[in-house]
Parts: structure tokens; C-alpha cells; sequence
């Protein structure tokens, strides 16, 4: 008699994906610069985790998944005449558009009708500070403009991603045609950001 195929549940398989991550955490919740610092360091000691092109100094890119940056956000918010909320009754998300501004601008305004449309009110804007002057000529040219998203919950209840359909909605659009490359954009988060 056959014996059907075992199968093992997912967890007890070998599983393997990146080749190093690093961590670096407060174990009191308490955010810190110094926390930032020390996955900065960790992400340059990391030099072999990202692709390199043939002319060794442009790579495809490591990053760092934070907490909501609540005192930088409130800084910003005031700066661009709003009231932040408290923690967690907003998102954010870092959002990867092209340099070009007419193209800039029309991504922005489309994604402002899909945040309103899944019931999102946009806060403001945030542009992200870049030093273009240390990247390869080759990673310059491809660079996007980077801004972040801060956008009031509709319902302060909601899970830590606010709306995982605004996010279905947008990937939706903007990896179709003719809207293919118009931005990317990791997720709309009350609690992370990377």
C-alpha cells in the first residue's frame, strides 16, 4: 500500500530569505536616536547586502524599519501649519517619487483621490532631507524623489496598517499601465516606517 506524501507545516521547514539583517532595539519601547544610529552602523557594516552594479559604488539600496518618528512628525506638522494627532490616531508612508516635478505632481494629486476615496484625510507632506552629493553619478540619475505621506486614520481603532485596502487600491493603479513606475510606496503604517 502507498503511503500519501508528508507533509511538514511551514514553520518546521528550513527557511531562509536575506543573507544579514541586524537589529538594534530599546527594550523599554523608548524612542531614541540612538537607536537610529545604531542600525545606521549596522547598515554600513552590511556593505555585502545590497547589489553592487560593475562600477562598485552604486548599489540597489538598504534601509531601516523604525517606529513612527511622533516628535520629528510634530515638528513637521507645525511647520506646515497642522496639528499632529496622537500617536497612532495617524499614518505615514515613505513614498518614492520620480524627480521630474509635472510627473511628481500629478502622482501626488492621484494618490491624494485614493487616500480620500478609502476614507484617508491627508495631512501634509513631508519632503525627506537626501545628500544626492555622496551617491555615484550612475545612482544620482536613477534617484527618486523621496516624501513622506502623513495621512489621518479614519477610524483611530484601525490595525497598525491603516488601510490595507488604500494600499491594495494603490498598487493596484500604479503598477498598471500608463501609470507603470509613476511612484512606489512601502505601506501606509500607524506604526512603521521604512
Amino acid at each position: 500500500m502507498k503511503q500519501p506524501h508528508q507533509y511538514r507545516p511551514l514553520e518546521q521547514q528550513p527557511q531562509h530569505d536575506a543573507c544579514g539583517i541586524g537589529a538594534v532595539v530599546n527594550i523599554s519601547g523608548q524612542r531614541t536616536h540612538e537607536t537610529l544610529d545604531g542600525a545606521l552602523k549596522i547598515v554600513e557594516k552590511l556593505a555585502h547586502r545590497t547589489g553592487k552594479d560593475a562600477d562598485g559604488t552604486t548599489g540597489d539600496g538598504v534601509g531601516v524599519m523604525t517606529q513612527l518618528p511622533h516628535a520629528l512628525f510634530q515638528k513637521a506638522a507645525q511647520q506646515a501649519g497642522q496639528t499632529l494627532p496622537d500617536a497612532g490616531d495617524y499614518g505615514a508612508a515613505m513614498i518614492f517619487f520620480p524627480q521630474d516635478p509635472l510627473k511628481r505632481m500629478r502622482s501626488r494629486k492621484l494618490l491624494e483621490m485614493i487616500l480620500s476615496r478609502e476614507g484617508l484625510e491627508l495631512l501634509f507632506w513631508r519632503d525627506v532631507p537626501v545628500c544626492p552629493e555622496i551617491l555615484s553619478e550612475k545612482a544620482r540619475s536613477s534617484m527618486p524623489y523621496i516624501a513622506q505621506l502623513i495621512s489621518l486614520c479614519a477610524n483611530s481603532s484601525a490595525p497598525p496598517t491603516a488601510s490595507a485596502s488604500s494600499t491594495t487600491s494603490t498598487s493596484r493603479i500604479f503598477l498598471t499601465p500608463p501609470f507603470l513606475r509613476v511612484f512606489f510606496s512601502c505601506a501606509i503604517s500607524t506604526f512603521l516606517l521604512s
